[in-house]
């Protein structure tokens, strides 16, 4: 029972990249996630993939007031992104796939409203190459900028001088704050 605020939260910013994440959803083939509420960009294929990410984290953040826990057993690589989402019993809440051209989201315990593609988008701004980033923002009308400061690498999403979105990461966790959506979550490496 201690996890309904937790999923309930968790459900509240998932719900904010609302519409509908449906198994097979293409997202390769013209499919494009609003990044401003006027601007888009397309997912990319998963051959942008900086390296490779295979860690269980935990999953923390805050949408307004909501705050929400969970880990996650994140698999990244140049194949696709699947995502597991797990409770504190290690038990399944919930999946997230994407092989680079279909996506797909499955929950029982999440609505079937939640947008997969912007989860991947973030991922993607986090973990994926700078320069094909760039390139998208680019011809986007956005801007994604990065830099090396104090041993953290910064990734930020720009739309002329506003700040949309900013990725930190430390080399033990990776920080993503969305200042036009109000949300923010941080991936922590579980250690072992």
């Amino acid at each position: 029972m201690r996890n309904i605020p937790a999923v309930l939260a968790l459900s509240l910013l998932l719900c904010l990249f609302a519409s509908c994440a449906t198994a097979g959803q293409n997202v390769t083939d013209g499919a494009s996630v609003f990044v401003t509420d006027f601007k888009s960009v397309s997912v990319l294929p998963a051959q942008c993939m900086d390296g490779n990410l295979d860690e269980l984290q935990l999953f923390t953040g805050s949408f307004g007031e909501q705050t929400f826990s969970s880990l996650a057993y994140i698999l990244a690589d140049q194949k696709g992104i699947d995502i597991t989402l797990l409770n504190e019993m290690g038990m399944d809440m919930g999946k997230l796939s994407f092989d680079g051209k279909n996506l797909s989201f499955s929950s029982p315990y999440f609505p079937k409203n939640v947008r997969a593609d912007y989860i991947v988008l973030d991922i993607q701004n986090a973990y994926y190459d700078v320069s094909a980033l760039k390139k998208q923002y680019d011809a986007s009308g956005l801007a994604f900028s990065f830099e090396l400061a104090e041993g953290k690498e910064l990734r930020r999403v720009l739309d002329g001088d506003t700040l949309v979105e900013e990725i930190v990461k430390d080399g033990r966790a990776v920080t993503i704050t969305n200042f036009l959506r109000g949300y923010r979550y941080e991936l922590r490496k579980v250690e072992e």
